[in-house]
């Protein structure tokens, strides 16, 4: 299982390959597409790396967003809501993803604090990925209407003490 699943179109492996190293720097695993070991069955690995990874980055481009895999791929993480979305051109996003904040890096330089890499995409994947630790600072208080719907009340510790 990765923390990350970076979907894009092969055109953009490049642009891929920098970021899965720079997340690779700040300590998360990442799944590409091209770690796929040779023998493997390929849209079961893809299919498993998806399911399991605990944030999805989609890098749109002009060939990404008419690419089926990619969209298919990035639905599954809008489901999940682990999609972490970033355009790599001056493009928008394909429909059904343009109501989701986006950080754009058609600018981009490279580095790992360039423009929104820095303030917004970074930003982002770490508070999401590090939820779990968040997630033990509160707790969930069972109700009766959670027992029937399946949700709890979450309290969260207060503002001023």
């Amino acid at each position: 299982m990765s923390d990350i699943f970076i979907c894009y179109s092969s055109n953009d492996r490049g642009i891929a390959l920098k970021l899965k190293k720079i997340f690779v720097n700040r300590g998360w695993t990442v799944f590409i597409d091209q770690d796929i070991v040779t023998g493997k069955r390929f849209h079961k690995e893809i299919e498993r790396e998806l399911a399991e990874a605990r944030a999805v980055v989609v890098l749109w481009s002009k060939t990404s967003k008419e690419s089926d895999y990619v969209l298919d791929e990035a639905t599954e993480g809008k489901k999940r809501g682990i999609l972490v979305p970033a355009v790599i051109e001056n493009i928008k996003p394909p429909y059904g993803f343009r109501r989701i904040q986006t950080a754009n890096l058609a600018d981009w330089d490279g580095s790992s604090q360039d423009g929104e890499l820095g303030d917004r995409l970074l930003p982002s994947l770490s508070r999401l990925l590090d939820q779990d630790k968040e997630s033990s600072e509160y707790a969930t208080i069972p109700t009766a209407a959670a027992a029937i719907s399946g949700f709890g009340c979450v309290v969260r510790p207060p503002l001023f003490e």
